[in-house]
């Protein structure tokens, strides 16, 4: 007998974006979300106007654009924002998973995250998260609890999934972001859900963090001001005294 037909498309759209320092290699990942074991409705690698004046990409990325599944889309420059953001104004009713630009995903990332999905379609779900604590963010350890929580903080590099309206409205506020936290998305986005009163699931059975990543760290990274400057304290602490609701909305 013939093989069964492939599974239809999931009904999400996987996001991410890349900068010049970066856009020879992002090829490596978009492979590895082509390759999963459940196929998205779209894979949109957005890349800032600015960043690519003459749009002259590699032609071995545009001819991954063969497959109608990925597609290339120009933006504004909203920094690592564009991962996300674009995609929510253009696919407002449906679920949107970030991935990053350095990583080569399990193939079955995609199937893990949507599994969750289905069974907390009210949450967001991480393959990655942290646990907010008022202290410093390299104290904070990682979230090993499988509950639902606002108190957990998806880290973008595992992948995340973002349900449709998850997010308080302010996501859109483009003064906010980039005066609050203009290197921290991870932070902002996790204000915005909790505002909305979404909660993070880090997903059963999570694959935690992706075993290949390329190596970057002769790129510009976010990991190593955030973290190693303490940067991520600096924008936490802005985010807080901006929205003061926010540790209302946690002592519950």
């Amino acid at each position: 007998p013939p093989p069964p037909p492939p599974p239809p498309p999931l009904e999400c759209i996987i996001s991410l974006t890349s900068f010049p320092q970066r856009i020879d290699s992002v090829k490596y990942t978009i492979f590895s979300l082509l390759s999963q074991t459940l196929t998205p409705h779209k894979i949109i690698l957005w890349l800032a106007k600015e960043q690519f004046v003459d749009k002259k990409l590699p032609s071995s990325l545009l001819r991954l654009q063969k497959d109608p599944r990925f597609e290339i889309l120009w933006c504004d420059d909203l920094k690592s924002y564009k991962k996300l953001i674009p995609s929510l104004l253009m696919f407002e009713n449906m679920p949107i998973i970030t991935a990053d630009d350095d990583v080569y995903y399990d193939r079955r990332w995609l199937e893990s995250l949507w599994e969750s999905y289905q069974r907390y379609p009210d949450c967001i779900h991480a393959h990655m998260a942290r646990k907010v604590q008022d202290a410093s963010y390299l104290t904070w350890g990682e979230a090993s609890s499988s509950e639902p929580s606002l108190l957990h903080l998806g880290v973008g590099v595992g992948g995340i999934l973002y349900p449709p309206k998850c997010l308080h409205p302010d996501i859109f506020n483009l003064q906010n972001f980039k005066r609050l936290a203009p290197l921290g998305d991870d932070l902002y986005f996790w204000a915005m859900a909790v505002l909305n009163h979404t909660k993070t699931k880090l997903i059963h059975h999570s694959l935690g963090h992706p075993k290949h990543t390329l190596n970057h760290w002769n790129t510009p990274n976010l990991y190593e001001k955030n973290c190693f400057e303490n940067f991520n304290d600096v924008q936490f602490a802005n985010i807080l005294e901006h929205y003061p609701q926010i540790r209302a909305i946690l002592q519950g």
